[in-house]
């Protein structure tokens, strides 16, 4: 089984980027994470370039949708939201809305924020949004509140068993809704 990873930042080392790592390390047997880490080339979403021309990277982002089973995508919180490029990007993969890639896909929503609530605003939005898109976010969220303590520079996984658990448990339902989606069609 095929998991895309996406994580909703850009900078270097970011907390998005390590939480998705685990996530990867956090997957049940036979399940993969393939990350997707080109968000930063994305143009800027504009529905005339995309009536006109076909961007490669857009067509990367849209294709390694296609060939997943899953998405997990781990968002921070920026302005009680999620990040601009992690918008971008659903946006682009959203479209043709006839043909989206994003179609019936399960996703798995993972948030973190240096705050005391973890990104829920994030989280929600996302899922939200992925909903409005026609992927199949999981109902629950994993939200990381205190990142900065709970995964602090260097430490190789959460610092919080309860967290970790959550995060186990959130993986095992992606794949159970990847496969099941899968016996249904």
């Amino acid at each position: 089984m095929r998991v895309l990873g996406l994580a909703g930042s850009l900078r270097a080392g970011s907390h998005s980027a390590r939480l998705l790592a685990l996530a990867g390390s956090a997957l049940p047997a036979g399940a993969e994470l393939v990350t997707w880490s080109r968000l930063g080339e994305l143009p800027l979403y504009d529905p005339d370039v995309d009536a006109r021309e076909t961007h490669p990277v857009v067509e990367s982002l849209r294709d390694a949708i296609r060939e997943a089973d899953a998405l997990v995508i781990v968002t921070p919180e920026y302005n009680a939201s999620v990040s601009g490029v992690l918008k971008n990007a659903i946006d682009w993969a959203s479209r043709p809305r006839a043909t989206t890639a994003l179609q019936s896909k399960p996703v798995a929503v993972v948030s973190q924020s240096p705050g005391q609530f973890g990104g829920l605003w994030a989280a929600d939005d996302l899922k939200r949004i992925l909903k409005i898109t026609g992927a199949r976010p999981l109902e629950e969220a994993v939200s990381v509140a205190q990142i900065d303590t709970v995964l602090p520079d260097g430490a190789p996984a959460l610092q919080d068993e309860e967290l970790h658990d959550a995060l186990v448990a959130q993986l095992a339902a992606l794949v159970e809704a990847a496969q099941t989606a899968t016996v249904a069609a």
